[in-house]
């Protein structure tokens, strides 16, 4: 059985990037590590893989800016608010998620378009 001390770890990943790429990483990461923010990037289920056409990025862009579902979510986002919808924690907390994840959906887009936010 080896030792801890024995066993060899793979060498570290390193790429170099320029100062405007690395300000780019720093502003996205939040404060987050950049390791850590790369990481996550690169291995996240919800990563875009940028496999689409500018095109077809447009029409998805489009379809949820004209589908409704985030006027919805402030529609029932106001109707909590004035007390005609029963809220739970558990109800508060979908609600919160599905606004998290159409703000993702948004910025995922707009990010196949090319566009720097």
């Amino acid at each position: 059985m080896k030792s801890a001390s024995t066993i060899k770890r793979p060498a570290p990943l390193s790429i170099r990037l320029n100062d405007a790429e690395r300000d780019d990483l720093l502003r996205r990461a939040n404060g987050e590590a950049l390791s850590s923010y790369v990481k996550r990037c690169v291995f996240s289920k919800r990563s875009f893989s940028g496999r689409m056409s500018q095109e077809q990025v447009a029409l998805l862009l489009a379809k949820l800016a004209s589908c409704g579902l985030a006027s919805s979510l402030n529609d029932l986002s106001e109707a909590a608010q004035l007390g005609v919808l029963p809220v739970t924690s558990d109800t508060e907390q979908a609600l919160r998620q599905a606004c998290t994840d159409v703000a993702d959906m948004r910025l995922m887009l707009l990010q196949g378009l090319g566009k720097r936010l």
